[in-house]
């Protein structure tokens, strides 16, 4: 049986990262809700690389991850036994030697 299924991802990190990279720039809506007023109004060098730059670059990694993850198919159909999964390089071992004659 063949699955129909489309792969998608949830965009919440995208947006998460949007928002970090917005205030990056110098945006200012809602940031003094997020960080509170202090970073907001001070906008230290350490929280604009590491707390902005850094989180929005992280994020978009995690999104563009989830994405390829969510494409990628097994090349088996579920329930099959596939050596090379586990790790066995497509070897049977001398106990399943039996299904090779």
């Amino acid at each position: 049986m063949e699955s129909t299924h489309r792969a998608s991802t949830d965009p919440g990190a995208v947006h998460f990262a949007g928002s970090h990279l917005y205030w990056a720039v110098g945006g200012d809506v809602g940031l003094s809700v997020s960080a509170g007023r202090q970073l907001a109004d001070a906008r230290p060098l350490w929280f604009v690389l590491v707390g902005l730059w850094g989180v929005g670059a992280l994020c978009l990694v995690g999104a563009l991850l989830a994405w390829l993850l969510a494409q990628s198919r097994p090349p088996f159909q579920a329930g099959e036994a596939h050596p090379e999964v586990f790790g066995l390089g497509g070897q049977l071992h001398p106990a399943d030697e039996r299904h090779c004659r």
